[in-house]
């Protein structure tokens, strides 16, 4: 379940707490609850959307198999790599290197909690509060000369909102694959996710950068 477990033991990369400053106890949800997050498997499905789910109707998350109004979030495709799992490995390593605390977000640092061939699974989490976002990639149906799609899911476990959490977290990985080369990674702006954004924006005070663009 996802009720309070008490003081979550913090990931080890987490920012330090500034002087007078502790986690709030009261809020802080445990990284080691079970999140069931891929539909059970069926026999016979022919695409690997099915292993993802959607969005609840919460602008909290973002969904490359959500409806077009609800969260959805376009797969993110790669070009000239080796195989799909070439990709997914560049993916992890994106992961692996993304900076916490980046433009405010994630100070709670983050942990890879499941890796395979075609999927990467990674908990992130709020500094102050110790909330935890589930963020995962799954590897399309790959075409035999390297290109394909990944299609991508991050979102927040409790609220209707997340004040661009999850943007903002997804817009640093998805820029980081673009510079590293063969990955169309759009980033997610308020005229592609323009639900998400106008709820959060108005949350946030249109604190972010694509409050504006």
């Amino acid at each position: 379940g996802l009720g309070l477990e008490g003081r979550a033991s913090a990931f080890a990369n987490r920012l330090p707490d500034p002087e007078g400053q502790k986690r709030k106890k009261k809020a802080l949800f445990s990284e080691e609850n079970v999140v069931d997050l891929r539909p059970p498997f069926k026999a016979g499905i022919d695409t690997r959307a099915d292993y993802l789910k959607a969005c609840d109707y919460t602008t909290n998350c973002l969904s490359s198999v959500a409806p077009k109004r609800n969260g959805y979030l376009e797969p993110w495709k790669f070009s000239g790599k080796a195989s799909g799992t070439d990709a997914m490995r560049e993916i992890e390593a994106a992961v692996r290197a993304y900076p916490v605390g980046q433009r405010t977000v994630d100070g709670g640092g983050f942990e890879v909690k499941e890796v395979d061939d075609d999927y990467v699974y990674t908990q992130f989490e709020s500094r102050k509060y110790g909330y935890i976002d589930d963020v995962e990639f799954v590897l399309d149906t790959p075409r035999k000369n390297g290109d394909g799609k990944v299609l991508v899911r991050s979102t927040s476990r409790v609220g209707d909102k997340d004040y661009g959490v999850n943007a903002v977290r997804l817009n640093r990985l998805a820029a980081d694959l673009r510079a590293k080369g063969g990955w169309d990674a759009p980033p997610i702006t308020r005229q592609s996710s323009p639900r998400y954004w106008d709820k959060n924006c108005e949350a946030s005070g249109n604190n972010w950068e694509e409050c504006n663009s």
